[in-house]
Formats: structure tokens, C-alpha cells, sequence
């Protein structure tokens, strides 16, 4: 009988821990849509606070871009204490033919860290991956933006309609009618 126990103990314990380890990763995905039409919006962009637990961690941010665009993202963690910092916080974006991007990581003081990256991105669907490793749950902010580039036809256009301005100031001096 009491090795029946021993056992069920033994059982109940391998099984704790293996759920214990088994909890510990999380992983959150957020679909952002087209962040193009986002910024040109009234709100500027995506911005989001995110929250993790204790343990390991791997957001992903889905979204598109509807024409080639100037891209920035900045993530941020403020902690209370150096001690609530997070280890191994990277970002990694990735999109269309094999592209993929590391951010850039500072941190400022003891207890702020951030992630950042800004490039000129093609249209297209990207995926931004966050991961850290926590020693408490908290939270991080995420702010994502892309601003069309004009094309070509409109700074030709742009050009043309300035070099009609400096033309009619001529002509005039020189008294043809413009």
C-alpha cells in the first residue's frame, strides 16, 4: 500500500512540474490590417500596450502595407525596478521575398529598454516577432507607423508646376503676355 502512494507522490510531482514548464511560454498574435491606411488616419499608426507573464515570450504583429513606405516601430519597456528588466528582448521583422530584419536594442539607465527600426519597406505582408524572457509578468509598448512614398509621376508633376511659376514671372518682365 505504501509503495502505491510513493508512486501516485511521484506521478503527482513529474506532473506538476512538467505543466509548470509547459506554461511558461507564451505567445500572443496581433492582426494589425493595413498600416498604411492606419497613418494616414486620424490615429497615426498602430499603438498598443502589451502585457506578459513570467517566463518566456513571442508576440507577432501581422499587418500590410498598401504601397512602398517609409516603416518605423518602436517597442519600449519601462520597469519599476532593475530587476523586472527583460533578458533576451529582440525583434525581428519579417516580409516578402526572404526578407528579414533585426531591430536595433538600447537600454537607458537600469530600467528602460527598447526596440527599434525604421527602413523603406515594399507593399506587401510583413510579420513582427517580439520575444523576451521575463522574470515577472509586466507589460511593453508597441508602436508601429509607415508613411507613403510619393511615386515618381509626382514629383515630375511637382517639378513641372514649379518650373511654370518661374516661367511666368519672366515673361512678364519681358512684356510677352503669359
Amino acid at each position: 500500500m505504501r509503495v502505491m502512494t510513493m508512486r501516485n507522490y511521484m506521478i503527482g510531482l513529474m506532473s506538476a512540474a512538467f505543466l509548470a514548464t509547459a506554461g511558461s511560454a507564451a505567445a500572443a498574435t496581433y492582426e494589425v490590417g493595413d498600416l498604411t491606411a492606419l497613418t494616414a488616419g486620424e490615429d497615426g499608426g498602430w499603438v498598443g500596450s502589451i502585457a506578459f507573464a513570467t517566463g518566456s515570450f513571442n508576440d507577432v504583429f501581422n499587418f500590410s502595407l498598401s504601397s512602398q513606405s517609409d516603416f518605423g516601430a518602436f517597442i519600449s519597456r519601462l520597469a519599476t525596478k532593475p530587476n523586472q528588466l527583460l533578458s533576451s528582448f529582440a525583434g525581428v521583422l519579417s516580409g516578402p521575398a526572404g526578407f528579414s530584419q533585426s531591430f536595433n536594442f538600447a537600454q537607458f539607465g537600469s530600467t528602460v529598454q527598447s526596440l527599434d527600426y525604421t527602413g523603406l519597406l515594399g507593399a506587401g505582408n510583413y510579420s513582427l516577432s517580439v520575444s523576451g524572457v521575463a522574470g515577472r509578468g509586466g507589460f511593453y509598448a508597441a508602436q508601429l507607423q509607415a508613411a507613403p512614398v510619393p511615386e515618381l509621376d509626382s514629383y515630375l508633376l511637382l517639378l513641372g508646376g514649379l518650373g511654370m511659376l518661374g516661367v511666368a514671372p519672366r515673361r512678364r518682365r519681358l512684356g510677352q503676355p503669359s
